[in-house]
């Protein structure tokens, strides 16, 4: 049982759906981490992935299917890492690891992306129905990627971004992307202030038979 305090500092950290810190929990977590210095840390991977279409379940097997397709990720993502404070949960169906990385080839970031991937190989039993889900991932790595928690994992959310408008399965973060990002920032801010200031103008385009 949880009194009124422990309840409020509960939900401002941690996801009451799956039990996982939130955010600012967890680039707190990882702040402490980096704080160490670069020449005490290992290489860094932080992988933020994304269920694709949970929309779509939610619309398609309702609400309650989703959340507790949520949990039961969670479950999966729990279950192969063995260190809960390494994971959070971003809100949505959107999930974010950091993992150590031994070496800085290529290939052990593939591997590591795979075995993310894997996460969905089998497909998830809700209240007897089965559903089966995919994931994009995009990632970045300390220091290559950013010196903050809040930089890598927001450079990991612009790698992925990416991967679900390419359609690419994952893609590692570069310095492009970003630049992609704030553009469209600011583009969907300069049409947000153009709507609140009617500055929009409707033309018609006659039909001619």
């Amino acid at each position: 049982y949880l009194d009124r305090k422990d309840a409020a500092h509960f939900l401002a950290y941690f996801d009451p759906l799956t039990g996982l810190a939130k955010r600012a929990l967890f680039c707190e977590r990882l702040g402490r981490v980096l704080a160490r210095g670069e020449e005490l840390l290992p290489r860094l991977a932080v992988s933020v992935f994304d269920i694709d279409h949970l929309s779509v379940i939610n619309d398609t097997h309702g609400r309650h299917t989703g959340d507790r397709l949520l949990q039961c990720f969670a479950d999966r993502l729990k279950s192969r890492c063995s260190d809960t404070e390494r994971l959070a949960h971003l809100g949505g169906g959107t999930f974010v690891t950091v993992t150590a990385l031994g070496t800085s080839s290529d290939t052990e970031m593939r591997d590591l992306h795979q075995e993310t991937l894997r996460l969905c190989d089998a497909p998830f039993v809700i209240d007897g129905r089965e559903i089966v889900v995919t994931v994009k991932c995009g990632s970045a790595c300390f220091p290559q990627n950013g010196g903050t928690a809040d930089e890598l994992v927001q450079n990991a959310e612009a790698a992925l971004k990416q991967a679900k408008t390419s359609g690419e399965k994952y893609l590692h973060h570069r310095l492009e992307m970003n630049s992609a990002l704030a553009e469209r920032v600011r583009m969907e801010f300069r049409l947000r202030t153009a709507l609140q200031n009617q500055e929009f103008l409707l033309y018609y385009q006659p039909k001619f038979n």
